[in-house]
Formats: structure tokens, sequence, C-alpha cells
């Protein structure tokens, strides 16, 4: 089983290496890892496919800049299933 994440809107603070709003995805159930996506500004990026069964979203924010957030959707490629999850 595969874990497919599409982001659909992304609206978070811009900044240089997104060190302020940002979200990380990573692959596996260890978010200790190197991160396979940093994401940050308003740029919807390609859906990103996990190796195994699962994904990790780690969304960051501190207090400085106010913007919409994100929105995405994950699919589940053996089972179909889907959700919507906005922040």
């Amino acid at each position: 089983m595969r874990v497919t994440l599409t982001f659909l809107h992304v609206d978070l603070e811009n900044s240089n290496g997104c060190e302020h709003d940002h979200i990380k995805i990573y692959d596996g159930e260890d978010p200790a890892g190197t991160p396979r996506m940093t994401l940050c500004g308003s740029t919807i990026p390609l859906p990103v496919t996990s190796f195994g069964s699962a994904l990790i979203v780690r969304f960051v924010s501190d207090s400085s800049i106010e913007r919409a957030g994100f929105q995405a959707v994950y699919t589940e490629s053996a089972s179909g299933m889907f959700c919507v999850a906005v922040f």
C-alpha cells in the first residue's frame, strides 16, 4: 500500500530556507529522518507518493505573519480511501 498526498492550496509565509511557517513531508513513520519535501510560500508542489505505507505531514507556524494555510488530500493506493484536510 502507498499513500499519495496532493496539495490543492498553499498559502504560507514565504522566507529564505522556509525557516518560519512551513510544511515538511516525511516518508515512513519516522519524522527524525530527512524530509522528502519542505514547503513555504504559495507554490503548489507536484503530488508526493510514499515509498511504503505512510507519510508524515508536519506543519510549523510562528506568530509573525498570518496566512490562509493549506489544503491537501491523500489517497491510498490499495483501498482508494479519500480524505480532505484543511489547516
